[in-house]
């Protein structure tokens, strides 16, 4: 039973001390940036922000934090008492959300001759401690000490004694009350966890602050000024929690230890009381997790590329625990010393790149990025340059007609560029019209292309060129070099002469275009004319005829037309003639 009753009582006083120990933790990770008057330090897997000066608190992830926000301490006064310790708050679990906070610190009061003055409030989001109140003074502005965070210590003058003043809320204590008399003395000013002490036979004590270990080691706030002895004696004590101690006579009380909002000591006859302490503000939360950069990727290599395009690949690297946020890859021109000129955050791999220039050398880096970061160290860097346009070489053109209305252009081609032959064009000008008409592409190569719809007479210009990937090539024959191709109806041209006979007597041949056909008629009267005369008579014709065929043989077909009506006649006149001679 005694046994169990031991360990009832260790369990209550551990539960009681928790409150000023702060074994509570905050329940989610936070992540801010310090800011203007803040230092950053850690402790385990927390971070702690300490603001001694006000500044800005940036959340940049929301959660909770545990904060520590302590005021001003109050001044000491002369004849009088301490000042009272600036107002002490902390807690766990507080919200914060994304956004910039202003964090307010207070000024210690100032100390002085006669009556000191408050120290000022400190400011965290809804957060605000009190300033400490001022000691009392006998020396003119009052004998009561000022309610504040912490209440100041009573002043006193020969026939009369001030009274502390009081604390607010849970934030501080009351400070202690003064004895009348020349050789009497002041009350000490409050602190956050007890009263001041009144005067008795000494100035009387500050009153302690609390211990905190936000910052990660414990450390005192908020501590009450020691009341002053007016003549001689002892003065008060400052207390725990950066408060000044007491003066006698003349000399000039203790200011308060900056940052912990400890108050200031009183003086006593002609002496200054000491200035209080400047606040403070601690945040502390989870630290993000530190979670490892992925390594380098080491095996970047490129698949193809083009004129402007290029497609890379690479083994993923080990991303060391976290997970895959994007890859970026990065470009540079060495020839141009552009540091960057391309960068692109991309999940797919193989990655094609886009929007290259033509003939350009790139160097190339790639990373893995994760919540822990990216890796650009210089492992593998990838060189290489895009190709440059190689069309085709121009084509070779030749034509040959296939019958009265159509001719087919054949095509050699030229010399083969980087992509094969992709399609072909055509351009062609009709009787010297001017202007390349009936321009032909097609999307599917071929080496010919027939040309029909033609009429006797028609003259024919055509150009051809390839096309692939890289663009078209030269027309061929163009410029001087361009075949101009007459269409020839069964290779004979009829000449446009007003002979409206010969015309009559090659449609009367009903075959138009066919050599035969064209001189069945004069032939045949011919032949008569041939058995019908004389030696002379047939000689000459043989020798007609014989000149007739070399003219069809040369191609002078126009010329021809002529020896045909001659022979025409001739014939005729040699038939009229056996005719008159029988």
């Amino acid at each position: 039973m005694i046994l169990q009753k031991k360990f009832l009582i260790l369990f209550l006083i551990l539960c009681i001390s928790s409150s000023f120990v702060n074994f509570e933790q905050p329940a989610q990770a936070t992540l801010a940036t310090c800011g203007a008057g803040c230092a950053e330090t850690f402790d385990g897997a927390y971070t702690i922000h300490t603001f001694t000066s006000s500044g800005t608190w940036t959340v940049t992830s929301a959660g909770d934090v545990e904060y520590l926000v302590v005021a001003g301490g109050g001044g000491g006064s002369g004849y009088g008492g301490g000042g009272g310790g600036g107002g002490y708050k902390t807690a766990t679990g507080h919200a914060v959300t994304v956004q910039s906070y202003s964090i307010t610190i207070g000024a210690g009061g100032i100390g002085s001759a006669s009556k000191a003055t408050d120290g000022s409030n400190s400011v965290f989001d809804t957060v605000t401690s009190t300033g400490g109140g001022a000691g009392g003074s006998g020396n003119g502005g009052g004998l009561n000490g000022n309610s504040g965070g912490s209440g100041g210590g009573g002043g006193q003058d020969n026939s009369s004694a001030g009274t502390g003043g009081a604390g607010t809320g849970s934030e501080g204590f009351a400070g202690g009350t003064a004895t009348a008399g020349a050789s009497a003395g002041s009350g000490g000013g409050g602190g956050a966890s007890e009263v001041g002490d009144n005067y008795v036979t000494t100035g009387g004590d500050g009153g302690d602050g609390l211990a905190n270990s936000i910052s990660g080691s414990s450390v005192y706030y908020a501590g009450g000024g020691g009341g002053s002895k007016r003549t001689s004696g002892s003065a008060g004590s400052g207390g725990l929690g950066g408060g000044g101690a007491g003066a006698v006579a003349s000399a000039t009380g203790t200011a308060g230890t900056a940052n912990t909002g400890g108050a200031g000591g009183g003086s006593g006859v002609s002496g200054t009381g000491g200035d209080g302490g400047s606040g403070i503000v601690i945040l502390r939360f989870l630290s993000a997790p530190a979670i490892p950069i992925p390594d380098s990727i080491t095996d970047l290599s490129l698949d193809s590329s083009t004129q402007t395009s290029a497609t890379v690949s690479f083994t993923p690297p080990n991303l060391n625990g976290g997970n895959l946020t994007t890859y970026s890859l990065y470009l540079d021109t060495p020839q141009t010393n552009n540091v960057i000129t391309f960068n692109q955050n991309f999940t797919d791999n193989p990655l094609t790149i886009t929007g290259l220039t033509l003939g350009t050398s790139y160097s190339a880096n790639a990373t893995a990025i994760t919540e822990g970061g990216a890796n650009f160290t210089a492992v593998n860097i990838l060189n290489f340059t895009t190709a440059t346009f190689n069309p085709p070489g121009t084509p070779t053109l030749s034509a040959s007609a296939l019958s009265d209305t159509a001719i087919r252009f054949t095509s050699v081609p030229g010399t083969a560029g980087d992509n094969s032959t992709a399609w072909y064009g055509v351009q062609c000008e009709l009787n010297g019209a001017g202007g390349w008409l009936n321009t032909v592409s097609n999307s599917s190569y071929v080496s010919f292309y027939e040309y029909t719809g033609l009429t006797l007479g028609d003259v024919l210009i055509c150009q051809w060129r390839d096309g692939s990937a890289d663009g078209w090539s030269g027309w061929s024959n163009n410029a001087t070099d361009t075949l101009e191709l007459a269409v020839l109806s069964a290779q004979r041209t009829i000449a446009d002469t007003d002979d409206k006979l010969i015309q009559f007597i090659n449609m009367v041949s009903g075959m138009g275009g066919v050599y035969f056909g064209l001189g069945a008629l004069p032939f045949g009267v011919m032949l008569l004319g041939f058995m019908a005369g004389k030696k002379t008579v047939r000689i000459f014709t043989l020798a007609t005829l014989f000149l007739m065929g070399i003219i069809h043989a040369s191609g002078y077909y126009v010329y021809a037309d002529w020896y045909w009506t001659l022979a025409l006649l001739f014939g005729i006149v040699l038939v009229m003639g056996r005719m008159k001679s029988d």
